[in-house]
């Protein structure tokens, strides 16, 4: 498989990182924008957005109407108007995956797997120890999603 990575920024390069490790992945086409390329230097039809998520509704459009499919890290839109948006252009052929990678989380998966056994969950409360990058353009709930 060929794949189009737009982004080379943090999230950019720990992608290609594994991209680098999928042995079905033959070629890695890196569109790194902050060295002036863009959009429409991509030739791959499967494409990587990891660009800051204040773009990703316009990209993700872009890109829609170029017949790409499409991994757009999270957040997908910052609106739920933009994202519904987005909804109505995919094709039926298309693919659109969003990185909420988060969801696969052993921990989570073990919290489910533990709600079966206990029964029905009143109240969790977790504490996340780790702030990671610092974001100044969105909410913490966009960056959490």
């Amino acid at each position: 498989m060929q794949i189009s990575l737009v982004g080379a920024g943090y999230w950019g390069s720990k992608l290609k990182k594994e991209l680098e490790t999928i042995d079905g992945v033959s070629d890695i086409e890196i569109i790194d924008l902050k060295l002036g390329k863009s959009i429409k230097d991509i030739s791959h039809k499967n494409v990587i957005l990891a660009t800051p998520a204040w773009d990703h509704y316009s990209q993700t459009l872009e890109l829609l109407e170029k017949d790409k499919n499409l991994y757009v890290e999270k957040p997908l839109a910052l609106t739920a108007e933009e994202c519904m948006s987005i909804k109505d252009k995919i094709k039926p052929d298309q693919i659109l995956m969003v990185g909420h990678i988060f969801l696969y989380n052993d921990r989570l998966k073990k919290v489910k797997e533990l709600t079966s056994k206990v029964g029905n969950i009143q109240h969790i409360e977790s504490n996340r120890l780790n702030w990671g990058r610092f974001q100044k353009r969105i909410s913490t709930v966009h960056s959490l999603a």
